[in-house]
């Protein structure tokens, strides 16, 4: 299907006087034949080399000029890496110099543990190490902290040295001192040797040990403040209201938890407004805090014994602590209570993971696969070390052992080859191809902070979204396109870059709508400027095509400044120019630009558009889903033609986009993004709500995603790097579809590239000696491609199977 592009050899030519020189002992010319031949005009051989000369030496300035332009960009473009390496070698001197005096350790399970001295007030922190083994069960309180700003520090007495430490942990010292006796703590910072990278590693490997033989784990939530001084005593509050009103939560058990996590409690009015009457602007000011969003906090505290939440002297049991706070946060599924005291500055990110950390706290231990536990934390939680984004998640999940040295934590190695080793294991070791879902390019075109990875390997600093609802590798109730077959795959050590994968190409792209998230950052510029419409400059075209970090981002408006003069005569209000748009264009692409379309292409459409799954993926939808999704799509042309005038959606991102102060220039609104004066229908339809309801979840999974048709006349969803003619491919063992391109052909740079442009000169002027090898792939990442989720493409014998070389 594809071939390589040859170079075509040349024969080396040589000057007379180059000749001249290469032969010092020629036979010296007569005077007479020296004349002649200065006298006589050039041969037609020379002519052409003189201008072979020429046209290679201007081609070569051109190469040159363009390398100098493009490495004083590249420069310019990573001008903070210098400082960085600077500061960081700076850091690693300093920290020898201020760091406690080590003994080292000698046990599989011997750790040191930090003896607080006692002291109060003013007093200067003085601790000892001492060195202790799990073995025999010493008694220690784990602290479970953020580090915090690595600049911000504090000085202790450790021994005899001054030692420095982190803010965070300072201050914590400083509340959890006793004034009349010694405290036994353990503190990563402190009792690990973190200038030490053998020792650390060995040290993170017996961490889930360490936290689970202490007596009880310490959370430190920081210092009382004005804002969160009344926090606890708040919690207390709500905790014994609900005690005193709802039956199941005065039961002591984690059954009612898990039922309630999926089946929220209906609170009545009454009720509400009571809840209401609590302190929860100083509950969510403190909600604010970091801890829940660090990878380390969720190992300590799955593995605590018992828990207590720490805010400077004040404390309180973690099961009192999240107890209450769950209990509201799943009655209120749309977090009203936000909004409501907007004033504490908590987002609602904040509030969910503070949620997700109650619930794995209060359901208690659980084990799962290291793969579903990295990547359900990828988005929620950060790392200092982007290495600990799995090497914190391994005490806490079930399938691994320590014969498994490719995830054994290895603080020397770099991060590209820890997340390449992670990638291995679960590919080669595990045979887990569902893996390759949080692979490809990424969403954004930003380039990598940590390291230069293949489109096999997953950069776990870069993975949005990655739940059930945005990873259809990771459904519950998983598709089946390639899983009839065994997964045949190898990896070669010296070409550590280079994957093979055993699988078909089945597709190709053909035609792609505008995604949501490109027109939702459209709305948005739109509603800056005050309803008017944005529209990209010339300028900012071109350095979208000269400028990869920006061409994503400005191409995106770009696709949505078309699909919006295109499908945008919306004579409903603003809000809904996001939903109207994206549906016509998606609408347009799976009838082919006709208004009537068969019922057969109908139930593929509504089907591609969900998935074909049920909201938690758990089932196929029946049939009769399809007149709900005509009733959607029904109530969205009454809105385009000004019918109806629906509110936003409570808690959507157009509802907070409308929050925002208008800008006031006097310059004329679109007519299109105008909203009527009145309301063709006042009362709001329940049923409608519900349906809009449900077809934002559905849309919420597909953010990122192009829908698109193909050329075999199919539907599904590729990523947002996808680009028509792509190859559409099913893996032998995979579940999903995969999106692949030519790297041989096609690359990753474009041809506005200087690396573009630089091969092929150089094509002119060196001869080309490559050797003729198998072509490359980029994995550009999973899709769903209707007609090709359950097996079909492997009843088909029309389809040539071989190994891709995914580079």
């Amino acid at each position: 299907m594809f071939q390589l592009r040859r170079g075509v050899g040349r024969t080396a030519r040589v000057s007379t006087r180059d000749v001249s020189r290469a032969r010092p002992y020629a036979t010296a010319t007569r005077p007479t034949e020296a004349k002649s031949s200065q006298s006589s005009r050039p041969s037609e051989t020379d002519e052409k080399i003189s201008d072979r000369l020429g046209k290679g030496l201007i081609a070569s300035s051109f190469i040159g000029l363009g390398a100098l332009g493009w490495g004083a960009y590249t420069l310019y473009q990573h001008r903070n890496k210098p400082y960085d390496a600077v500061m960081s070698l700076y850091r690693e001197w300093e920290a020898g110099r201020v760091q406690p005096s080590y003994l080292p350790i000698q046990g599989t399970d011997e750790i040191r543990l930090l003896v607080l001295e006692p002291g109060q007030g003013t007093d200067p922190i003085r601790c000892n190490l001492k060195h202790v083994s799990l073995s025999d069960g010493p008694k220690y309180e784990a602290l479970s902290y953020v580090w915090g700003d690595p600049d911000t520090l504090g000085y202790i007495r450790c021994g005899e040295r001054k030692v420095r430490i982190g803010e965070e942990l300072f201050k914590a010292l400083v509340s959890l001192r006793e004034p009349d006796r010694q405290r036994v703590l353990w503190a990563d910072a402190l009792c690990i040797n973190q200038t030490d990278g053998k020792e650390k590693g060995k040290q993170v490997q017996i961490m889930g040990d360490i936290y689970a033989s202490s007596q009880h784990v310490l959370v430190w939530l920081g210092k009382v403040n004005r804002r969160t001084e009344g926090a606890f005593e708040a919690l207390a509050e709500v905790d014994a209201y609900l005690k005193r009103t709802v039956a199941e939560y005065r039961q002591d058990s984690y059954a009612w938890v898990a039922k309630r996590h999926s089946n929220p409690p209906n609170l009545s009015p009454r009720e509400l407004a009571k809840l209401y009457e609590f302190d929860w602007s100083s509950i969510f000011t403190l909600l604010k805090h970091r801890w829940p969003r660090r990878v380390w906090t969720l190992q300590e505290i799955k593995k605590a014994p018992r828990a207590i939440m720490i805010l400077g002297r004040q404390s309180i049991p973690a099961w009192d602590f999240f107890r209450p706070l769950l209990y509201v946060m799943t009655a209120l599924q749309n977090l009203e209570m936000v909004a409501h005291f907007s004033d504490s500055g908590a987002s609602i990110e904040q509030i969910q993971s503070f949620s997700r950390a109650g619930f794995d706290s209060l359901i208690g231990y659980r084990e799962t696969p290291l793969l579903g536990i990295v990547a359900a934390n990828a988005t929620f939680r950060g790392a200092t070390n982007p290495r600990d984004r799995i090497y914190a998640f391994r005490s806490i999940s079930n399938d691994h052992d320590w014969t498994d040295w490719e995830i054994l934590p290895d603080y020397e190695a770099s991060v590209e080859e820890v997340y390449s080793r992670f990638a291995r294991w679960n590919m080669l070791r595990k045979k887990r191809l569902a893996y390759l879902g949080y692979a490809g390019l990424p969403d954004q075109h930003e380039v990598s902070r940590v390291g230069d990875f293949p489109s096999w390997v997953a950069d776990w600093t870069r993975v949005l979204r990655v739940n059930q609802y945005h990873i259809l590798a990771a459904m519950n109730e998983p598709y089946k396109a390639g899983s009839g077959l065994e997964p045949a795959l190898f990896w070669i050590p010296n070409q550590p870059r280079l994957l093979h994968i055993k699988g078909r190409v089945v597709d190709a792209i053909s035609e792609l709508a505008v995604t949501r998230v490109d027109l939702l950052e459209y709305y948005a510029r739109t509603m800056k400027a005050g309803g008017r419409e944005y529209r990209l400059s010339e300028w900012q075209r071109m350095v979208a095509a000269l400028v990869p970090d920006g061409k994503l981002v400005t191409m995106g408006l770009l696709d949505a400044q078309q699909a919006v003069a295109k499908y945008g005569t919306v004579k409903g209000p603003m809000h809904m120019l996001v939903d109207v748009v994206w549906m016509e264009n998606c609408r347009a692409i799976a009838s082919k630009g006709t208004d009537t379309v068969s019922p057969a292409r109908f139930e593929a459409f509504w089907r591609t558009m969900i998935r074909n799954r049920t909201v938690m993926g758990l089932e196929t939808p029946p049939v009769s889903f399809g007149e709900t999704f005509q009733t959607y799509l029904h109530f969205l042309r009454r809105v385009r033609d000004g019918k109806e005038c629906p509110p936003s959606l409570p808690g959507s991102v157009v509802a907070r986009y409308e929050a925002m102060p208008p800008n006031r220039a006097s310059q004329p609104q679109l007519s299109f993004l105008s909203t009527p004066a009145k309301s063709p229908k006042a009362a709001v339809d329940e049923t409608e709500l519900e349906i809009r309801r449900l077809m934002h979840k559905y849309w919420g999974g597909v953010l990122y995603k192009h829908f698109c048709s193909t050329a075999k006349g199919n539907l599904g969803w590729v990523p947002r790097r996808a680009e028509p003619g792509d190859l559409i491919c099913v893996l032998d063992g995979a579940s999903v579809p995969y999106v692949i391109r030519p790297r041989l052909e096609q690359g990753v740079h474009n041809k506005f590239s200087f690396a573009y442009w630089s091969r092929r000169l150089s094509g002119y002027l060196v001869p080309s000696q490559v050797a003729e090898k198998d072509p490359e792939y980029i994995l550009v990442g999973e899709c769903y491609v209707h007609g090709l989720m359950e097996s079909e493409a492997l009843a088909r014998t029309d389809l040539k199977s071989q190994f891709f070389t995914f580079s």
